[in-house]
């Protein structure tokens, strides 16, 4: 009987076993796409139009706001005065439309949307006052994602100056904050290259990392490819990309962050611009060049070659598409249909 028993539980546990690992294996991935709420889409006529296409790619919505500075040493930074009523159009339209917000994702900006701004080079005069007033807006957004069931928050991005490790008191009362309230509410930073590349190094030279405090680590990903010829394979490895900043390749950065933080990476921004310059060997991620052809061959390519890496990475758990506005505008172009093929294929 003993001996019965004992396979019994030995049966159980390899079926446990078994079942969670096949879950992990299964587990869908986030499949999204950039929007931010600036003044010009706060119209029913922009989420009629535009929510249908991004809904037939199969994307998720990623959602951008507007957090205002003066420059890069004002220490008060303000929330969007529309974002309340943003919300509730972005939210009725959301639903009506089937789309789900899946990330709300503020960003530093200066004055009228002007999102060219280096967030890299933010350094508030009055680090004080700046994390007392940033408080009170992510516990806004925090409260607006839990009533809207949206299940992660990046809670900065791309404030290379504010994720060193001199902050981590800082940015933990915040994380304790907002997880006492919405425990439920999953919380990242998206990181530039260079950001996630520190955290590493942290990691490997004994020093404390945010990371740890995360529950997922967030990548702003904009590699420059290699041009794919008829023998290239898009292959889980560095090959494919011509010229990467930081450390470690890109793969090899998302690789170690997932290794040494044990927590999931999400791609919170990869996306490239439609001009085209088939006069080089690679692609850039994004040409503002005027003289060059509004065709999106290069960024189609790029699509091509970025996205499958990106999504065949058991380490990434979601990927987001920057951006359906200008200049990186995708929706009405062959760029989108290579999404909409390599989000069902992955």
């Amino acid at each position: 009987m003993r001996r019965n028993m004992i396979i019994l539980l030995s049966v159980i546990v390899l079926i446990g076993g078994v079942v969670l690992n096949s879950a992990k294996l299964f587990k869908k991935k986030h499949k999204g796409i950039a929007i931010t709420l600036s003044d010009s889409i706060d119209t029913d006529d922009w989420y009629d139009q535009n929510l249908p296409k991004i809904k037939d790619i199969g994307g998720e919505l990623q959602v951008v706001t507007a957090v205002t500075v003066q420059d890069k040493n004002d220490s008060s930074p303000l929330n969007d005065p529309k974002i309340r009523s943003k919300f509730e159009r972005l939210f009725s339209k959301s639903k009506q439309y089937g789309v789900k917000v899946t990330i709300i994702k503020p960003h530093i900006m200066l004055p009228d949307f002007r999102d060219s701004f280096d967030r890299g080079t933010y350094a508030p005069k009055d680090i004080n006052l700046f994390f007392n007033q940033w408080r009170d807006i992510i516990l806004y957004y925090a409260s607006v994602s839990a009533k809207n069931d949206v299940p992660i928050l990046s809670i900065t991005c791309e404030t290379l100056i504010l994720t060193q490790s001199t902050y981590i008191p800082q940015w933990k009362k915040i994380i304790d904050e907002v997880k006492s309230k919405y425990p439920e509410l999953k919380l990242t930073m998206a990181f530039q290259k260079n950001e996630l590349d520190r955290e590493i190094r942290n990691h490997e030279n004994g020093l404390n990392s945010i990371s740890t405090s995360l529950d997922y680590i967030s990548l702003n990903a904009y590699p420059i490819v290699n041009r794919l010829n008829k023998d290239n394979k898009v292959e889980v490895n560095d090959n494919l990309f011509a010229k990467t900043p930081g450390s470690y390749g890109f793969v090899e950065s998302i690789q170690k962050a997932n290794k040494y933080f044990h927590k999931e990476i999400l791609i919170t921004e990869t996306g490239a611009t439609p001009r085209s310059d088939t006069s080089k060997n690679y692609i850039r991620p994004i040409n503002l060049d005027t003289t060059k052809p509004l065709d999106h061959v290069d960024q189609n390519q790029w699509v091509r070659i970025v996205l499958p890496i990106f999504l065949q990475m058991k380490e990434v758990e979601g990927v987001y598409i920057w951006h359906v506005n200008s200049p990186f505008q995708f929706l009405d172009s062959p760029t989108a249909v290579t999404i909409k093929e390599l989000y069902r294929k992955y």
